[in-house]
């Protein structure tokens, strides 16, 4: 006779969440490794139908401790504690790291950012026992892990990593970094646009060539519609010509170079960095007047000269 087959039964992936009880997973899994015959690193076993939050937790929590405490029994034991259907405070501690800014459809980042932040507001009232410093980190990485799929998020990053940079240490609240993303979000455009778009512009011994192939052939600078304030009015209020916010704590794309005297010195605009970093602009060290004015005479072997569109000075 031939021997008997082992089961072929599945076990279900645990995720951590509240639709299966994590009794009901030990139980189905103790119920494989029994008619399997496994007698060896059996932790491992459980460790392979583990995903979602669970699979972290195994990895982040339970395979750091010592390998005394990493049993199979103190798997079970420790799975059951951490994922035990409980008290909303835990249920709410374990919802707020899924929090996320998403993009809609049609886009709309203000909406997005409102929805991210009453979500987050509604699931911290149930926290009864997450200190200030506690909040703060958990929103700062929840907007964090809303980048890699959403880009646009990465300009309040910067805004929250620039102030708060500045503020002491009982002033850093979840309701001032809440203020400060409510206050940036308005300025972020949320499409694919090249209003940042770098150009590569032939420049000849012809001044009009080179203000028709610069500004279009009206002369006129041509910038793809947006709705942030016009270059004009950001000089106007005496704010930065790039971001243009006028929230923003800072008040010029650069700092002041006292050996030029002109504000071409490191970059302080946030966005620009961000613009910077994300490839969307390249960065170019700032250029003189008198080469702004006679540039066209720099290139007469009929070099190309990389600008940028809109213009970053911030003079």
């Amino acid at each position: 006779m031939s021997a008997n087959p082992k089961l072929s039964i599945s076990v279900d992936k645990y995720s951590g969440d509240n639709s299966v009880n994590p009794d009901m997973f030990i139980n189905e899994i103790d119920t494989w490794i029994a008619f399997n015959g496994v007698t060896a690193n059996q932790q491992q076993v459980m460790a392979l139908h583990l995903t979602g939050a669970a699979k972290e937790w195994y990895y982040n929590e339970f395979a750091k401790f010592p390998a005394a405490q990493q049993s199979y029994d103190e798997l079970k034991n420790k799975l059951r504690a951490r994922f035990s259907r409980g008290d909303e405070n835990i249920i709410a501690r374990r919802e707020q790291h899924t929090l996320r800014i998403v993009r809609t459809n049609p886009p709309n980042f203000l909406a997005s950012v409102s929805t991210f932040n009453a979500a987050f507001t509604r699931n911290q009232v149930k926290i009864t026992d997450q200190g200030q410093v506690d909040q703060v980190m958990a929103y700062l990485e929840c907007i964090r892990l809303s980048i890699p799929d959403y880009h646009e998020v990465l300009q309040l990053q910067q805004s929250l990593d620039t102030t708060f940079s500045v503020l002491a240490a009982n002033e850093k609240t979840l309701s001032k970094a809440q203020e400060i993303v409510a206050q940036r979000a308005p300025n972020v455009i949320d499409a694919p646009s090249n209003t940042h778009a770098l150009h590569n512009i032939s420049y000849y011994n012809n001044s009009s060539n080179y203000r028709n192939n610069r500004y279009g052939a009206g002369g006129k600078r041509q910038r793809p519609a947006d709705n942030r304030m016009s270059y004009a009015e950001a000089r106007r209020l005496k704010i930065c010509t790039y971001c243009r916010d006028p929230h923003a704590t800072h008040r010029q794309v650069r700092q002041l170079n006292p050996s030029t005297g002109r504000f071409d010195g490191e970059i302080l605009c946030p966005v620009l960095l961000a613009d910077i970093q994300s490839g969307k602009v390249k960065e170019q060290p700032p250029i003189s007047g008198y080469a702004r004015r006679n540039n066209y005479r720099l290139n007469l072997s009929d070099s190309r000269t990389t600008v940028t569109s809109p213009a970053v000075n911030s003079q």
